[in-house]
């Protein structure tokens, strides 16, 4: 069976937390004739360093770098294009294969020669490993048409790669399942019934904004893709009660109580209460009732007057950060007393070095300690310091801030273990030109040139970046950039970056 060369791609953007787990999950494979091709896509840790150490010691690691940041279709093109293997297929950074995967997926698709592919079961792990869930796949045509079925681990043949073709760019976030949507109509997917894949989920990359932009993507292609597939599966039939996405694409018209009509062949049960005499006001927002319904989502997630909790699954944990954040708000709608709650508890927990954790963390941060920075400056700008508590903390946050700039203007931060996002992307260190405007606010209270200089040699690092609001990750860290360009005067390459 080792006759047979399998090409494994491994593309890497700042990846150098896992990725060693990753390569050493490819070469334990019971399948020895193998070909591991790591892209790296112009990583800035210390990614290259570890894939050149493995291509070292096994003569099966070739590594390839792109000159800049192609994303992840591009280099899996890439990658695709030096592979020398009958057998196709790419894995991730921080996922990890068993060891019998790919000699079972090559023995799978020498039984059934005339499948296009093969997939087998995987297990989603969380970043700690404490949380594992079992992920069985049901892959068919019409499972295909509401989703990525197809999961995590895969091989294909490299003749079914070149019928259809490349992954496309433009799909980015879903290019894997354009690509199978082509493959499928090619050929069978087969499946595996065991599980044969460790998947692991970011809890930072869990995010409602990313989600949402993934299932946008994934109704735009099913449209596309929805005729093709049933000029291509003569039976294919879907009941909109159990696929919210075909009820959301085209369930736009008045229906009965119930009745079955056919949108492109395709049969869907639509089901509609009548209500007499109602009269829906559209476009109609009661604005004080929402007001009332933010008031009291914070006095439900106030933890014992402190500071407030983000997470239903975590309803006692104090998010610092997010607690500053508030205070202003709270202070301009009349919360007084719990805009200085909030900022006793901050006091109290601030570091003696001025910084403050991350949540439930001894971790400082220096983004954390900007938030928390502005919260209490609002208190001091609307005079509700006592003895200048508020005052001393702040110029102490400030201090701290001014300690993690680097030579080149640049703000760093004490730790960057947690700043993984999806796709192998990292949280942006220009969201710390958020932290600028509260250094110009102890400028202000003190008088001080230290920090308008401080504030200076930031702008002059940030603003010379040509892709400082080019926007690739996820849009809660531009919208920091944003306003922290906002706040410190920098009105026009906002402009820019809204746009």
């Amino acid at each position: 069976m080792n006759s047979e060369l399998v090409s494994i791609i491994l593309p890497v953007f700042n990846g150098e937390k896992y990725l060693a787990q990753s390569i050493e999950s490819v070469l334990a494979q019971t399948y020895k004739n193998i070909e591991l091709i790591v892209v790296n896509d112009n990583s800035s840790d210390n990614s290259l360093s570890i894939m050149e150490e493995f291509a070292k010691r096994d003569d099966r690691v070739k590594v390839v770098s792109n000159s800049v940041n192609l994303k992840l279709p591009k280099s899996l093109n890439a990658g695709f294009a030096l592979a020398n293997g009958k057998y196709l297929t790419w894995t991730s950074d921080d996922n990890f294969y068993s060891p019998e995967a790919i000699e079972l997926m090559v023995e799978y698709l020498q039984k059934h020669p005339n499948d296009a592919m093969v997939c087998a079961n995987f297990t989603k792990i969380n970043e700690t490993n404490s949380q594992s869930e079992k992920i069985s796949l049901e892959v068919s045509p019409q499972n295909m048409m509401k989703g990525n079925c197809v999961g995590a681990c895969f091989l294909y043949r490299k003749e079914i790669a070149d019928k259809v073709g490349e992954y496309k760019a433009e799909k980015f976030l879903v290019e894997d399942y354009d690509f199978w949507l082509r493959v499928m109509l090619e050929g069978n997917i087969g499946h595996i019934e065991r599980d044969l894949y460790t998947y692991r989920v970011h809890n930072s990359s869990l995010t409602g904004q990313r989600i949402q932009e993934i299932m946008e993507k994934t109704e735009e292609i099913i449209k596309e893709y929805l005729p093709l597939y049933k000029k291509r599966f003569k039976n294919l039939k879907f009941d909109c009660k159990e696929h919210k996405f075909m009820k959301k694409i085209f369930s736009k018209t008045k229906t009965p109580e119930k009745k079955v009509y056919t949108v492109l062949g395709i049969k869907i049960t639509l089901k509609r209460k009548q209500r007499k005499n109602e009269v829906v006001k559209k476009n109609k927002i009661d604005y004080l009732k929402k007001y009332y319904l933010a008031k009291g989502w914070i006095e439900k997630y106030t933890v014992d007057s402190n500071g407030i909790a983000v997470e239903s699954n975590q309803p006692k944990t104090i998010y610092p950060e997010v607690t500053g954040y508030y205070i202003p708000t709270l202070i301009k709608f009349g919360d007084k007393k719990r805009a200085l709650d909030y900022g006793n508890y901050l006091l109290s927990i601030q570091n003696p070095d001025g910084s403050w954790n991350a949540p439930d963390s001894t971790t400082p941060y220096t983004f954390d300690t900007g938030m928390i920075l502005k919260g209490l400056a609002a208190l001091v700008e609307n005079n509700l310091d006592e003895n200048d508590k508020y005052k001393n903390a702040l110029i102490k946050g400030a201090d701290y801030i001014l300690s993690m700039q680097r030579d080149d203007g640049s703000i760093a931060t004490a730790d960057y273990s947690q700043w993984g996002l999806p796709y192998g992307k990292q949280v942006p260190e220009a969201n710390h030109i958020y932290c600028l405007e509260p250094i110009r606010k102890v400028a202000q209270l003190t008088g001080e040139q230290k920090y308008e200089k401080s504030i200076q040699r930031a702008l002059d690092f940030y603003l010379a970046k040509p892709d400082l609001t080019d926007f690739t990750t996820l849009s809660h860290f531009n919208a920091y950039i944003i306003e922290g360009l906002i706040d410190i005067g920098e009105i026009e390459r906002a402009q820019r970056a809204m746009d």
